[in-house]
Order: C-alpha cells, then structure tokens, then sequence
C-alpha cells in the first residue's frame, strides 16, 4: 500500500476489515469500465516498436484485466482478436492461422505466433543492401570519393564539395607560362574571363529527377518433352518420336508399312535407322529384370505372397532383388482361390418391393397332419413373414399363388421381385409363367451360395429354435411341430427385431398389435361347452390343450379327449387358461430332436418317425373348417377371448 493512503486506513485493526474497505473503495467495477476494456482489446493493434513477444504479452495482459472485472473471453474471442490485431506486414500468416483448425486457443495463437516471429528474424541479411546509379555526364571524369549514401537518399549528380587547401592552385602551364582566361567559360555563372572556382556568384547544384526503376520478374511455363525409353533387349525393333539421335536414317516409301500400338491404333512408318544410345539419359532394362527375377523368386519360395517377398528383400535375403513386381500367377489363382466377400445387401424401401422365399424340410419328424416340409414368404421391408405347411415341394406354386392374392387383397399392391434359390419348385415353368403374368422380377441366388438368400434362411432358423423351445417347455409329442411353427411365425410378426424400427404387425397394418390374447403354448386351457348334453346340471367346461391360434377366427385351436379316447380339435373363443400348466398327451419322447434332413431327390422323405396318433378335425365351436396345412398370415389382431 502506498504511504499516501496509509492514513485513511489506520482504523481497521484487522487485515480482513482493512481488504474489505480496499474492495469498497477500489475494487468496484462498472459497466463504463468494462466496456472501455472490451473496445480496447477488440481494436487494440501491434505496436511497430514491439516486438511479437511484447505484443502477445500486452494482450494477455488485458485479457487478465477483463477476466478480473467479470468478462472471461471464450478461447475463439482471443483468437479473432489477436489475429485482428497484427500489422498489414503478416497479413498472410494472418489468414492461414484463420483458417488453421489446430489453432484453438490463445496458447496455439502465441506460439504460432512466435515460431514466425523468429523465422522472420532469422531471414534477415547481415548487411545493407545498396543501389548503383550509372552517370554518363560523369564518366569521363576522374573517380572522386563521395561520402556513403543511404537508402532511399538521392544523390548530386554534380560534383562532389571538397574543402579547400591551404595552398592555392597556380595558372600557370607545365612551362611556367600564363594561360589565357579570356576564352574560358565558367559553367557555373555562364560568363567568360573566370575558373568556376573563381565565380563570385553563388553556386548552383542542379539535382538531376530520379530515375524510378521497377523490376518485373515474369515466370512462363514451357512445355518441354524429354524421351524417356525403356529399352526391351528381346525384341529387334524399336519405335523413335523424332529423328533426333538417329547416326543412319533411311526414308522409305510412304504407306509401305505401318505397326499397331497399344491403343489398336495404325501407325505409319517414315524410316528405319540406327539409334544411338546415350546410356546418361536412357535406361536400358535387360531381359534378366526385376519383374523376372521377382518371378523365379515368386516360385523358387512356394509362391508367396508380394508382401512376404518384400519383406525378404528389404533384409537382403534372396541375392540383389531390390524391388518385387509380380505378375498376375495363375498358378497361385488355382491353390490360393477363395470366396468373395459378401457386402451389405440393399434394403427394400417400401413393402412388397422384394419377397424372400425359401422352403425347409423334410423334417424327420412326419407331423400330425402328414405334411413335413415348410415354406415361408418374407418381405424384405416390413420382415413380415407368411408360413404355410406342404407335403411336397411341388406345392410351393400353389402356396406362392394363394399369398399373391392374400397380399394384393390386404396392401392393395403388387410384389416387384421374389428372391429364391434355384431348386426346382422355384424353377419350373407354371412358376415362371406365373411371375410373368403378375410382373414380377426373379432374383436367383448363385448355386451353392445361401448367403445371398440370408433372410430366408435366417427366418427359418428363427422359427425351428422357437419351436424346439416352446415344445421342450410343453408336454406334447414332436408331431405337433407343425402347429408349433405356425404359432411360432404368428409370435414373431407381433415382436420387434434388429432389422426394423417396429414390430412387423404395425409396419405391415399400420397400428400396434394386441398381445393380451398371447398365451403359452401347450398350456391347459377350459374350454366352455356351448352345447349342454348333460343337462343344466352337467359340466360347463373342458380341460384341453392350446396348440395354435385360429386363422380365420378371432379364438384359439385346442385339442380335446373324447369319452372313447379319441382326440377332438376344437376353435373357440371362451377359453380359461391355466398357463403354468402344461398337460402331457401320447407318450412324450424328450430326446427326440426335431431337424432337417438332406433331401437330394427333392421328394418326401424315406425314413419318417410316424405318428400313430389319429386326431379327428371335428371343430365343435365356430363350426368353420380348418386347414391341415394352414398357414400364419398377418390378420387383424384377435381381442381378448
């Protein structure tokens, strides 16, 4: 504290009280105070008697003072305002620092800054840089010594002042004698009779204007061709551009030959000669070169790689072989052939542009209802699947036909494109007919190439490892796999996957599917009996066993045990589930798994485990007949039953 000021505080007794009365006194800012230092900074320029170093420091400087009084700069502020303040002289460092996005801070800026700063400094010359000035009044002068000009000064063209001796010039000749004056002509006055040392009048210094002179460097780009030739010693031929560097040149007739370039194009002969070598300038290749040795290295090692090889000759290991070039090897297309990648296939961008399609089977397990193959329809868009149950793969024409006019009744359009392999249900020639008739455009996969037909293939996949896990939790035969796949396509429209925003249902419907009627597969459920054989005082209900959801209903499928032993299959709506429980049917072999054989004659399998159980379809509710090769289309979500 000064000792001016001690005074007015001597009456705080503690340092708290005393910085307390400073911070009211002196530490008080206002809006006049930090808009003054926020113009300063923001038009602050360098200064041409500082250097960059003392530059960036009075900026720093004031941006301490403005972080004091409240406004804290933000990092592209300090920038802008340091660039904004360099002289005209670093205009270009000015923009390539405006355009650098490595310089983030004030920090980069100063650096960057003072990394210049000291190239600049560095650049300059030791001495002075001087200009010659050519006088032809003055060359047949005698050579006087002038005093140093600067710069930018002008120099007399007359002549020099000199200080005057203190002995005096005599007029006399080299005899003695006098020499006559009155012929001489002073060219200082004009007049006659004197030496211009002897004019009395003043003298006069004529300054002759200076001669500007700009330099003008001009840079002018010329074309220049310099022939390069890479000389083949096995052929006898050579072709020359000019007759520049021919010691024998012979002309021959014109049309008389003409050669074939790369190109296809003809060219006509004008001479033939010797060529003269200027080994300086050419390169002359020999037979025995890198490509060829890279070659008999390429097979003397086992044909391995040209990375490999590299390595090899950066370590000097095989002989003087500096550089690997390797040709095309078949030898190495015929052992070192593999599959291509698979890319990321297109998606379809609306439904029905492209249909997966794919059939799996023969099961080797024969189902319930004798059919043991399975064919799906998946559309790429929605991933909303159909899955109908066939006996033979020649019933794939019929399925594909019933889900065209299924989905031109539903969507109201048509389907682009089926996507299949190429067995021969899809191959035949009603299929092709019919795709003709609809327009609709075959993509085949390539023999022995799943890959392109993923979906498909995926969809099936999905569906047999739902149907082993609902059938393991359920007490029922493996025959009822068929009902099981069904009501496994039927869950999977209704659930989301990895492939589409939503759920299958919505994007195919438009609206949110209900899953409150979804119950576990072969779980118990009482079915209401709507008939009362036994009187108002008989049963009301029937314990049975839910194997799928209806089709063409808005209820379930379940099957019944009949008084003598029979099984009924039965539709009805008016079902009361017991979900934890899982009545057992038949005998129930747990170890059973169920799988798709190989079938290479296309036909019905020859070794079925057959089911022995026969099941009467005798619906007792809704009364509409079932399909034994049904299907899982996407209806209209059933209410709760």
């Amino acid at each position: 504290m000064h000792n001016d000021l001690i005074g007015d505080f001597e009456e705080y007794p503690t340092a708290q009280e005393l910085w307390k009365a400073l911070k009211v006194q002196y530490g008080r800012t206002s809006a006049t105070s930090l808009r003054g230092l926020t113009m300063k900074f923001d038009s602050y320029k360098m200064r041409s008697k500082h250097t960059m170093k003392q530059h960036l420091r009075a900026m720093s400087t004031m941006i301490c003072e403005l972080k004091t009084v409240g406004n804290n700069l933000i990092d592209e502020q300090q920038v802008q305002a340091v660039i904004c303040s360099l002289p005209s002289s670093w205009e270009t460092i000015s923009q390539n620092m405006t355009h650098d996005e490595n310089i983030k801070s004030f920090d980069d800026v100063a650096r960057h800054l003072e990394i210049e700063a000291e190239h600049l400094e560095a650049a300059k010359p030791n001495g002075s840089i001087y200009m010659a000035e050519t006088n032809s009044r003055r060359a047949s002068r005698p050579k006087r010594k002038s005093p140093d000009y600067t710069l930018g000064q002008v120099q007399p063209s007359g002549p020099a002042p000199k200080k005057a001796k203190t002995t005096k010039r005599t007029t006399k000749g080299k005899r003695g004698g006098k020499k006559d004056k009155s012929k001489l002509t002073c060219y200082n006055c004009g007049k006659k009779g004197h030496f211009p040392r002897e004019c009395t009048e003043s003298k006069k210094v004529t300054t002759n204007p200076i001669s500007r002179c700009v330099f003008v460097t001009s840079h002018v780009m010329i074309a220049h061709s310099t022939p390069v030739w890479t000389v083949d010693s096995a052929t006898t031929d050579h072709v020359a551009q000019d007759r520049v560097g021919f010691v024998e040149f012979c002309w021959i007739a014109i049309g008389s030959r003409n050669i074939t370039v790369r190109n296809e194009a003809s060219v006509e002969v004008l001479g033939i000669g010797t060529y003269k070598l200027d080994l300086r300038v050419f390169l002359l290749t020999s037979s025995d070169d890198v490509s060829n040795n890279s070659v008999v290295w390429h097979a003397r090692l086992g044909h391995i790689g040209q990375e490999r090889m590299a390595r090899l000759a950066r370590e000097g290991l095989i002989g003087n072989l500096a550089k690997v070039t390797l040709p095309t090897c078949e030898h190495c297309l015929i052992g070192k052939s593999k599959r291509k990648p698979f890319g990321k296939a297109t998606r379809a961008s609306f439904p029905l542009q492209l249909i997966h399609s794919d059939i799996c089977g023969p099961m080797n397990v024969r189902p319930r209802h004798g059919g043991s193959y399975f064919i799906t329809f998946i559309d790429d868009f929605t991933r909303n699947s159909h899955v109908y149950l066939i006996s033979h793969k020649s019933e794939a024409l019929d399925c594909f036909r019933r889900y065209v006019s299924l989905v031109k009744n539903q969507l109201d359009k048509s389907i682009k494109a089926l996507r299949t392999d190429r067995g021969r249900e899809y191959l035949s020639k009603q299929f092709k007919e019919l795709c003709d008739k609809k327009g609709i455009m075959r993509q085949l996969m390539m023999p022995r190439t799943p890959q392109q037909n993923g979906v498909a293939k995926r969809r099936n996949r999905t569906l047999l490892e739902m149907v082993r896990s609902i059938m393991a939790q359920a007490n029922l035969p493996i025959s009822y796999w068929g009902d099981a796949i069904l009501t496994a396509a039927y869950i999977l429209n209704r659930v989301p996957s990895k492939s589409v925003p939503s759920t299958p249902y919505e994007l195919w419907i438009g609206k949110k599917p209900n899953l409150s009627n979804l119950r576990p597969w072969g779980s118990a459920g009482f079915v209401h009996d709507t008939f009362h054989k036994y009187g108002k005082l008989g049963p009301r209900g029937k314990k049975c066993i839910f194997i799928k959801y209806s089709e063409h209903s808005k209820g379930y499928v379940l099957i019944g045990e009949q008084p003598d032993g029979s099984v009924t299959e039965m539709e009805s709506r008016d079902v009361d589930f017991i979900e934890n429980e899982f009545p057992s049917r038949g005998e129930v072999d747990k170890d059973l798994t169920l799988y798709e054989m190989m079938d290479p004659n296309e036909g019905a399998p020859s070794s079925l485990v057959e089911n022995q159980e026969e099941i009467l379809e005798t619906p007792r509710d809704s009364g509409s007949d079932l399909q034994p090769s049904g299907s899982a289309p996407l209806e209209e979500d059933s209410q709760q039953p």
